[in-house]
């Protein structure tokens, strides 16, 4: 058996302790109170004493801070499976989770504790949907998968993490604009605000005075720039501010009936 199958088959016994303590204890607060990590009748399943810090349990296992200031994870016996040893860590997401060296950069590490990405980023992000984003040694944000391939170059002065189809992503001007999630650019960044989530066929964006407006998806006005707030599109209706007063308009930017939603 060559090391990959040995990693393997520890990665699928981490596992399937995870599924079996999810199965005996189940629910874990997730918000661990002063004295430990509570079950869901209130009764202390795990005393925080050992640690300086603890956090939430997230796929299992919980990311946990020792009085050396080194971090690391426990399951939910308060078992420390990967031992504290880094700099700074975050949560796991998808398998992975970000951990920092003393050198301030970040890799990631599976539930074995093994570096499957190494330490080469800054402003590390979860992974969602196979991506993350990364922020590289020149300031800008980009977004890697799972094998540490970077997928979308980083290029830009932020960007949000690829929780939705679309990415919000701002340039060096400081404007906003979207790319799918193979940094292809859909809308340019040339919005103050705007929308990852495209409604009824529109998405809010906000111009240049600071009101917000609805375009579509070439990039076309359809509602000008006009309400202090806006909402996105539902059935048809979009909930805006206008001149200090809530009310309902239509995808032509009519006000409907009242106002007030049908």
């Amino acid at each position: 058996m060559d090391d990959e199958e040995i990693h393997k088959k520890k990665l699928e016994a981490i596992e399937a302790r995870i599924e079996q303590l999810d199965k005996e204890i189940g629910y874990v607060d997730e918000e661990p109170f002063d004295v430990g990590y509570r079950d869901k009748t209130g009764k202390v399943v795990i005393y925080t004493d050992p640690w300086r810090n603890t956090y939430s349990f997230y796929e299992g296992l919980a990311h946990v801070e020792d009085y050396n200031c080194k971090h690391g994870f426990i399951d939910k016996t308060g078992i420390e499976v990967i031992r504290c040893q880094f700099d700074a860590a975050n949560d796991f997401s998808e398998g992975l989770a970000a951990v920092m060296n003393s050198n301030k950069k970040w890799g990631y590490i599976d539930k074995t504790g093994e570096m499957v990405i190494s330490y080469q980023w800054e402003d590390p992000g979860f992974f969602k949907k196979g991506l993350a984003r990364v922020r590289s040694s020149n300031g800008k944000y980009g977004f890697i998968d799972k094998t540490g391939t970077v997928i979308i170059p980083c290029l830009w002065n932020d960007a949000d993490n690829p929780d939705t189809d679309l990415i919000r992503v701002r340039d060096s001007s400081g404007k906003w604009g979207l790319i799918d999630k193979t940094g292809k650019e859909l809308i340019p960044c040339r919005w103050g605000d705007i929308s990852p989530y495209f409604r009824d066929g529109l998405v809010k964006a906000k111009g240049k005075i600071g009101l917000w407006g609805y375009i579509d998806t070439n990039d076309r006005v359809i509602i000008p720039c006009q309400f202090d707030e806006a909402y996105d599109f539902h059935n048809g209706l979009a909930q805006v501010v206008y001149n200090g007063k809530y009310c309902y308009i239509d995808t032509m930017g009519k006000i409907v009936g009242n106002g007030l939603k049908p």
